[in-house]
């Protein structure tokens, strides 16, 4: 085990280490309710607000917990450095459920609206990668206390979804160019908004794993 693996087994840090993973995990719950909103406004035309009110409550629960990561952090006695790598891997965790909840909202202020089939399906395959990389997310947060070799393997498998999600939301864009050229401006700023969004998920979730990498380096180089 990593020397940060055993300093994690202290009492008040083995607190800290199940908070970051309840955030991490509440994260992902975001992440998926945004999949299931997605799903069902490109297939039926229109937007599930039960689907959004459970979105928007694990974001909110979410973003209480960051909060309690980061006060049991100021509190407790450790390297200022690792303090530091640890509190940029919850906040960038939390930008996650930020741009979920910014994509869901977005969705909300469009209302019921058409899709091609072609825009559909495009947005069904970036929402199926969006949730892999959560899931490699926090699965990479789960390991990096007791792995660093299988928590940089997922960390890795985490970029290359992100690598795919480029190529989708570049035809996402092609195909959302010509079902829209001929509708309102304002709902295509809008539409465009959400693919934007959901992008902005999965690059969340990518800085994430920097962040966690640089966590595991730190901890690698650590005498």
């Amino acid at each position: 085990m990593s020397n940060i693996g055993r300093w994690f087994l202290k009492r008040h840090a083995e607190r800290i280490r199940n908070k970051l993973k309840q955030h991490s995990k509440l994260v992902v719950k975001t992440v998926g309710e945004l999949d299931s909103l997605l799903r069902v406004w490109v297939t039926e035309g229109r937007v599930d607000e039960k689907i959004f009110v459970r979105l928007k409550n694990h974001e909110k629960e979410a973003d209480n917990l960051r909060r309690d990561v980061l006060r049991m952090l100021a509190e407790i006695d450790i390297e200022p450095d690792v303090k530091s790598y640890l509190a940029r891997v919850v906040r960038r965790i939390d930008f996650v459920a930020d741009w979920a909840l910014e994509a869901a909202r977005l969705v909300q202020v469009v209302g019921p609206e058409k899709f091609s089939s072609e825009l559909r399906d495009a947005v069904i395959k970036m929402s199926d990668k969006m949730k892999a990389t959560a899931a490699g997310m926090v699965e990479s947060i789960e390991y990096m206390f007791v792995d660093a070799f299988k928590t940089l393997e997922l960390c890795d498998k985490v970029e290359r979804i992100e690598e795919e999600v480029d190529s989708l939301y570049q035809y996402a864009r092609e195909v959302f160019k010509k079902d829209f050229e001929s509708r309102s401006t304002t709902v295509a700023i809008l539409v465009f908004r959400v693919l934007d969004a959901v992008e902005n998920v999965v690059d969340q979730c990518e800085n994430t794993c920097d962040s966690v990498r640089e966590f595991i380096v730190r901890g690698a180089l650590t005498p």
